[in-house]
């Protein structure tokens, strides 16, 4: 993170990627504005004012394909100094971490803005863990070494981006295998770890509705994706972990 808070500092262009499936993506409850990298994008450019923000979002074709490609750029802030920051949107929704290493040249390489990451943010393993799924579903011990395998090809692609492993949010089938062999597999290479699946485990009210997870979670038979409110106070948490990695970097 060294390198980051010294761009930070500087006020050097830089460009921050998020990784993941159909919660990074927005999927069903969420206008490309409600995402919660859209919202980190928003947080962002309050947090670091003297930043010009701009956001670029995936566009999904199917389960099993790359990106078609990119909306944006998209105008976030205009910020008050001469650095630019580009905010990534690369969910597929149900790509499991075998399915986004198939995909890989999506988010590694020069992106839609034509520069190469600086940080990379990577969430999954709610598809993973879906035992109903046998097309998805991986034991914890094989989602960690798939997760390994990809981390590999990503930092030989890519040896200078920052990688963040962040676990799964929440899904009413449990993830927290999954969530502890991420933890491992952070602490093993080093790198940092946002515990996501914490906050919204705290979050869990066995007396609200949407499992549990009231206004957070969208209701019916949903059990995983975020409302608006929740894919903002996954943000919210996002920026305030991202922060404190900065302090101690």
């Amino acid at each position: 993170m060294k390198r980051i808070s010294k761009k930070l500092q500087a006020q050097a262009d830089l460009t921050i990627e998020f990784v993941g499936d159909s919660v990074t993506h927005g999927l069903n409850h969420c206008r490309p504005e409600e995402t919660y990298v859209a919202k980190f994008a928003a947080l962002f450019a309050k947090e670091f004012h003297r930043y010009a923000v701009y956001r670029y979002d995936g566009i999904m074709a199917d389960e099993a394909s790359p990106l078609k490609g990119f909306d944006g750029p998209t105008l976030v802030s205009l910020g008050e100094g001469q650095g630019k920051a580009d905010i990534i949107k690369n969910g597929v929704g149900g790509n499991t971490v075998a399915r986004a290493h198939k995909r890989i040249d999506d988010f590694t390489g020069v992106l839609a803005n034509g520069k190469r990451p600086d940080v990379i943010f990577f969430m999954f393993g709610i598809n993973d863990a879906l035992q109903a799924d046998p097309k998805k579903y991986v034991s914890p011990d094989a989602f960690k070494e798939n997760y390994r395998n990809l981390l590999d090809d990503v930092h030989a692609r890519n040896s200078e981006a920052t990688l963040i492993l962040m676990s799964a949010t929440y899904n009413d089938q449990s993830v927290s295998a999954q969530c502890a062999r991420i933890e491992e597999l952070a602490a093993e290479r080093g790198l940092p770890y946002i515990d996501l699946h914490a906050l919204w485990t705290s979050h869990f009210d066995p007396d609200a509705d949407n499992f549990g997870q009231g206004e957070w979670l969208a209701g019916g038979t949903d059990a995983c994706h975020p409302t608006p409110v929740g894919a903002e106070c996954t943000a919210a948490y996002i920026v305030e972990e991202f922060l404190k990695l900065l302090t101690v970097s």
